[in-house]
């Protein structure tokens, strides 16, 4: 059986609220990240997961609108949240993606399902060791792992990030990071959206590739593209330093799940 993928969406962002209705070429951010994830290989479907916060209504609704599963559980337990979107899916696994990447590539997810099976793992994803560009970020998990996670003694961040667990006891389980080389080896690039700024580097990239969508173009070919705007390159730089910077003085472990769970 193939796996799900469950995308994380919530409107509350401290950041930038309602981030994920924000607009790329006309498309919501949402929109970018599910038609992307959606194209990759070996997947059985994707479910939006969001939570029973009335403030979360609009996305059930675009996903109704859009076609796509939606499930909706603890607006502040996005553990138990995660493990009920899985279950609903009858899933023995789970890609974990959050909804503030609209260039997420559905290659880097085949390549990371692969890479799950290939080594019979409970848990792997890009996210704990940095190599890909920061918003190519998801992981996978058998939900039976995840099972194990949401019944041990764990911590309030651990119900919160979903995923902490599994790479802070890692002699619990069987888990190997995926690891980007090649021209996917970027850790330097900034692709997600946590701010103001955030959006107007992704809008600039996107205008970069005339009339893209979510369907028409890799990653890697954005990526190439920016290696030939040097300007606009920098800037997303200086924006992953920033952004590191920042949450770093503020104390916090900066994962997939902080910046949309």
């Amino acid at each position: 059986m193939n796996p799900v993928i469950v995308i994380q969406a919530r409107t509350q962002s401290s950041r930038l609220p309602n981030k994920i209705f924000q607009t790329i070429g006309d498309v919501p951010i949402l929109s970018w990240v599910a038609r992307r994830a959606a194209r990759a290989n070996a997947v059985d479907g994707i479910i939006i997961a969001t939570s029973t916060s009335p403030h979360d209504d609009s996305i059930e609704n675009h996903a109704v609108e859009s076609g796509w599963t939606c499930y909706r559980g603890s607006e502040h337990d996005v553990l138990d949240r995660f493990v009920g979107a899985a279950r609903e899916a009858s899933a023995e696994a789970v890609v974990r993606v959050t909804a503030d990447c609209p260039f997420i590539d559905p290659g880097v997810i085949g390549g990371l399902i692969t890479h799950y099976q290939e080594n019979d793992l409970d848990y792997a994803g890009c996210v704990h060791v940095r190599s890909f560009p920061r918003g190519l970020d998801a992981e996978i998990m058998r939900l039976s792992a995840l099972e194990r996670v949401l019944a041990s003694d764990t911590q309030p961040r651990h119900r919160e990030h979903v995923t902490p667990y599994f790479y802070e006891h890692p002699h619990l389980f069987r888990i190997a990071p995926y690891v980007a080389d090649g021209r996917w080896l970027r850790p330097d690039v900034r692709l997600c959206l946590d701010d103001q700024m955030d959006l107007q580097l992704l809008r600039e990239a996107h205008a970069l590739l005339p009339d893209a969508t979510p369907e028409s173009f890799s990653t890697l070919e954005l990526l190439e593209t920016l290696d030939r705007n040097t300007e606009l390159l920098e800037r997303m730089r200086a924006g992953e330093h920033r952004h590191h910077a920042k949450n770093h003085a503020e104390g916090i472990h900066h994962t997939l799940a902080t910046a949309a769970a």
